[in-house]
């Protein structure tokens, strides 16, 4: 067929006729998607396409690298150009050809902006009615803007659902509020287009709920109905909205842990069914006492509407301290893109699953400190989605850093939709991580590419030599341990000597200075991360953090911000101005006057602009080893009469009970035991057979809880008064010790006794 050149003017979600189909530009802040219809190819194979763009007043085209993804069920071209400046105009060239022939298409777009012209500024202050209702639009000509008064509160109280909401109205902003209360939520948006929310702080929302550990461990209503899904900022059925440098936080309950069940709870962030999402520069911070369950949960999970389905756009964003995910894109995932967050203290850094249809980019990214609560961790990247459908949608992972706990990439699971097509590409990511590397059942699918990745190689599983010989995969990938500047105070960036660097694998480059997550000011701290270790606590050293601009001229005012959850933690100064002359030095001590268990306490501080972009430092205070502690954590443990060993790797535990007793079974095991074990009691054989436990490594025995398998409901014994024996047979390994406790961290809090 002749060539036909059509040249277009591109505007947000417009719509133009071009042969074979209409072509949809949706541009982001950052990002631009890219939609062909009704393109004449039967497999991926037989279309073939080339993207090119370039900025505004520019000569030199540049190619988008795979940027995009024919999709043969859909009968549709679909991709994605990233790293594009905001309010920018570009031009594209698409060349593509199918059975009709070679066609050539040219436009024209303007990436988005948060600057927009405001009609009409509110100022709300402590005597506003609460809970606030907005039903009144603004236009595209005149946004609405909700604005307060220094140092007033918002308060939603506990009865109604939340303290904001916001239903079937467009162009409004949110900025600069304080929110606190909701009996749900804090912030609430349905059927909304065109908002932004920006640089709030929200805390104080959600149900508290009884917990049943009788039933999996998980906190019920008053209705007997297990609490899920509240959040401090949750958003429905709503289109282009911007999340932008907002700090969330202290919500009044908390998530279960995975040691009870699937955990449910509390979420910083909840999304479902939502397009052209932007959630940029934000804090979700947990604590230990407050843990999310999701950072940022997904609703209609496993549907194509699931959480932020269309044209998403994740990046420069703290997941911090949750008891699952830091972010869930479980849905259609078209067009996602989540890149330069960072993940920390968290059982998953980010679902991917079940990318229904895709592409979704997960590219720049830094999955750190793994460990949700009790130590428990799971993987970096997760594209497991049980046994439901997991979709036939590509997924890209370029220069993700993943690093410490548990395993780095997961296998797909669910039901197999996606037949010979490509569905994982994995390029100069860094694994290093103390379980397995990436899932063997995802090489087994036949539709993953992997190479020139660097995997730490871990004794006991597969690495980059067997992932060449047994799956084609990882040609030109590195066994090697990367080596980090400073590891420890959370710099990740490779050393100049380190494998990997010159490749320019992981999420830090020598090319690219940025830090992670992402933030466009000039403030910088001299370290990501803190951790403290006392003996005795009463013995903290204070550390020192110095804060810089980088900036030449430049002075930043800042204040010193905490979850209420962090008494322990004390900053000093906690306000002031830093220049680029003048560093500022920060004194971060610890409290032992609220440290009053033996755990390592996890929390964070940021040091936030008064426009609500911040630099992030996370502490650690580890009293695992204060000897105090422990007596007093464990004075209410229940030791057994005799623990023996019947050879075989057979152990019998006996008990006798002075009273009723409900809780859990703990062993304190050698270190290479594996985790499944066979359980009788009184000689009725149990379902509790899997060791739970920390993901972390050491030479010293650990604590263990001997619950159910498979990761299902670990409900606590029920125990009778008088005599009870537990036979337990390991595959390998010892038993050296055995107790009884009513909580969970007794033991698992401080698994390890040097």
């Amino acid at each position: 067929m002749k060539n036909k050149i059509i040249t277009l003017l591109l505007l947000t979600g417009t719509l133009f006729c071009a042969a074979g189909g209409k072509l949809e530009l949706v541009p982001g802040y950052e990002v631009c998607s890219i939609y062909l219809p009704g393109c004449e190819a039967e497999t991926e194979a037989e279309l073939q396409a080339v993207l090119k763009y370039r900025r505004e007043g520019e000569t030199q085209w540049k190619t988008a690298a795979d940027a995009l993804v024919y999709l043969p069920k859909e009968k549709e071209l679909r991709g994605s150009i990233l790293e594009l400046a905001e309010g920018t105009g570009y031009q594209i060239q698409l060349e593509y050809r199918d059975r009709d022939g070679k066609k050539t298409l040219s436009g024209q777009f303007r990436t988005r902006t948060p600057k927009v012209p405001v009609a009409k500024t509110i100022v709300l202050d402590e005597k506003t009615p609460m809970p606030m209702r907005i039903s009144r639009s603004g236009s595209p000509e005149g946004w609405i803007r909700y604005t307060m008064k220094p140092g007033a509160v918002l308060d939603g109280g506990e009865r109604r659902e939340f303290a904001i909401f916001l239903d079937k109205v467009s162009h409004v902003i949110l900025e600069g509020l304080t929110v606190r209360g909701g009996r749900r939520h804090g912030i609430n948006v349905e059927n909304c287009r065109e908002i932004q929310i920006l640089n709030c702080d929200v805390s104080g929302f959600g149900r508290i709920g009884e917990h049943r550990p009788d039933l999996n461990g998980m906190y019920y209503n008053e209705n007997g109905k297990p609490i899920d899904q509240d959040a401090g900022i949750r958003i429905r059925n709503t289109r282009a909205i911007l999340v932008e440098r907002n700090y969330v936080h202290d919500p009044r309950g908390t998530a279960n842990s995975w040691f009870y069940a699937h955990p449910a709870g509390p979420n910083g962030l909840n999304l479902g069914n939502v397009r052209e999402a932007a959630i940029r520069y934000n804090d979700f911070i947990g604590s230990d006492l407050h843990r999310w369950n999701d950072a940022s949960e997904g609703a209609g999970n496993g549907s194509v509407t699931g959480s932020a389905w269309r044209d998403a756009e994740i990046t420069g964003n703290n997941f911090l301290f949750a008891n699952d995910d830091g972010m869930e894109l479980d849905g259609g995932q078209i067009n996602a893109r989540f890149f330069r967050n960072r993940s920390e203290g968290i059982f998953c850094g980010v679902s991917l699953a079940p990318c229904l249809r895709g592409p979704v980019w997960c590219y720049r990214n830094l999955f750190c400190a793994t460990g949700a609560e009790f130590g428990l961790s799971n993987v970096g990247i997760k594209n497991i989605f049980g046994g439901r459908a997991n979709g036939y949608g590509r997924i890209y992972c370029f220069n993700n850093t993943i690093v410490g706990l548990g395993s780095g990439i997961s296998a797909f699971g669910g039901n197999r939709e996606a037949g010979k097509m490509l569905r994982f590409v994995s390029r100069r990511n860094l694994v290093s991580v103390t379980g397995v590397l990436i899932s063997n059942a995802l090489f087994r699918e036949n539709r993953v590419d992997f190479d020139h990745d660097l995997l730490k190689s871990v004794p006991g599983f597969l690495s980059v030599p067997a992932f060449r010989k047994l799956f084609g995969q990882e040609k030109n990938g590195i066994a090697d341990a990367p080596l980090f500047v400073d590891e420890k105070h959370g710099n990740y960036r490779l050393r100049r000597n380190s494998p990997g660097d010159r490749e320019g694998i992981g999420a830090f480059t020598r090319e690219d200075s940025r830090e992670l997550p992402h933030r466009p000011i000039s403030l910088v701290t001299s370290v990501a991360r803190l951790c403290f270790r006392a003996d005795s606590a009463k013995e903290w050293k204070p550390q020192s953090v110095t804060l810089s601009v980088a900036t030449p001229g430049r002075e930043v005012p800042f204040r010193i911000v905490q979850n209420e959850a962090f008494p322990f933690l004390q900053v000093s100064p906690d306000e002031g101005v830093v220049r680029s002359d003048a560093p500022v030095t920060l004194t971060v001590s610890i409290d032992p006057e609220h440290i009053r268990t033996a755990m390592n306490h996890s929390a964070a501080f940021l040091v936030r602009q008064p426009d609500g972009f911040s630099r992030c430092v996370t502490v650690y205070a580890d009293s695992r080893q204060d000897r105090a502690l422990l007596a007093k954590d464990r004075k209410d443990a229940i030791a057994p009469e005799a623990v023996t060993s019947l050879g075989d790797n057979r152990w019998q535990i006996d008990f006798n009970l002075k009273k009723e007793f409900r809780g859990y079974l703990f062993g304190r095991f050698s270190t290479k035991t594996p985790r499944k074990v066979t359980l009788l009691h009184n000689g009725e054989k149990s379902d509790r057979c899997e060791l739970r436990g920390p993901a972390e490594v050491r030479p010293q025995p650990v604590w263990r809880n001997v619950g159910t398998r498979n990761l299902a409901a670990n409900p606590h014994f029920r125990l009778a008064p008088g005599r009870h024996r537990f036979l337990l047979t390991l595959q390998k390994g010892e038993l050296l010790n055995a107790a009884l406790a009513e909580l969970p961290g007794t033991f698992l809090n401080s698994p390890w006794e040097e």
